[in-house]
């Protein structure tokens, strides 16, 4: 089994310094006789052109592992290195809860603000690194990953294993997600703000197609079609999806709701909510009516969504179901 013995006294981990990253690309084909920084801000577009060129005069780029100092043109298969110095990873909270743990599955209550995987400057204080330090320390054995996502400000269960195999078989159950309530289901909750044309008790189906779109800081965000600029389009594969909401409690100025989706989108809960004027409350990013703003990234900020429950995951040939528990804003009068 395994604990989480990371805790400081306050829950958190302070600010600091990593060790720097080496991050890696094969060219392909499509790059020969490119030069190496039209190949790095094109697929790399978190950075400007001027900003690859500024990290190869500093000798922070190496290809096929001898460092360059010029603009060169690439070949087919070479491999390019961007040596990225030490940089300061953001304060982040700790005190995640286990809810179940049979020594290959571990299913976890993360805290919001705590990532799960490497990236948007987060490298170690990720889920992912904290719980593989943990194994090493403790256990000596495969430490869990993982088997899927939820976002860095979003509270809740998150499924991990520690075997190949028990990921690969979860991962296929949660691809097959049903409103049946005999089949998996993911429930959230969440809090929108208030949307008048919205009633208590009411049930909505959100079937709205999510693509990949352009977006200025990061190359491309996945949004709805409104947010498209068809001089940018990053692809026109829009694929379905689809999210079941409930309305739960109407606050003064707030809407408690409950979600299911039935597709596993990036972002599709915070993208569907927006899209029909109720919008997570704290979402900088995911705005009224589908739109997406600019100036913000996916972790800036903060939102209230909760990965509430999970049920019916066939483990071990039988079904189990779980729950997290609500924080206080979540949680319906007749609960507190």
């Amino acid at each position: 089994m395994i604990t989480n013995n990371q805790n400081v006294d306050s829950g958190w981990i302070p600010e600091e310094f990593n060790e720097g990253w080496i991050y890696s690309y094969v060219a392909k084909k499509i790059d020969s006789e490119k030069k190496l920084s039209d190949i790095l801000s094109a697929n790399f577009t978190h950075s400007s052109k001027q900003s690859w060129e500024d990290r190869i005069d500093n000798g922070q780029i190496s290809i096929n592992n001898k460092v360059v100092r010029n603009n060169q043109k690439i070949n087919s298969g070479d491999l390019i290195n961007w040596s990225r110095p030490a940089w300061k990873e953001p304060s982040v909270p700790i005190n995640w809860g286990i809810i179940y743990d049979d020594g290959d599955i571990l299913i976890v209550n993360k805290p919001a603000g705590l990532p799960v995987i490497p990236g948007g400057g987060f490298l170690k204080h990720t889920l992912l690194y904290l719980l593989s330090k943990n194994t090493n320390q403790i256990e000596g054995i495969n430490s869990p990953k993982p088997i899927h996502r939820i976002g860095r400000h979003t509270s809740g269960l998150l499924i991990c294993a520690r075997e190949k195999a028990t990921r690969s078989k979860l991962s296929k159950v949660m691809r097959i997600q049903s409103s049946s309530k005999n089949e998996f289901q993911k429930i959230y909750r969440g809090l929108t703000v208030s949307n008048p044309h919205f009633y208590l008790n009411q049930r909505l189906e959100i079937n709205i197609p999510i693509g990949k779109r352009y977006h200025p800081l990061l190359g491309s965000i996945w949004a709805i079609e409104s947010q498209l600029d068809r001089g940018k389009l990053i692809t026109t594969n829009n694929k379905n999806a689809t999210t079941k909401v409930n309305i739960l409690e109407k606050r003064p100025y707030e809407d408690l709701i409950e979600a299911c989706i039935l597709t596993g989108r990036p972002h599709q809960i915070r993208i569907h909510l927006s899209a029909i004027g109720a919008k997570l409350i704290g979402d900088r990013l995911y705005q009224e009516n589908g739109k997406v703003s600019f100036k913000e990234t996916p972790g800036n900020g903060g939102y209230f969504l909760h990965a509430h429950k999970l049920l019916n995951l066939p483990i071990q040939n039988k079904i189990h179901s779980f729950e997290a528990p609500l924080p206080n804003r979540l949680k319906m009068k007749h609960e507190k």
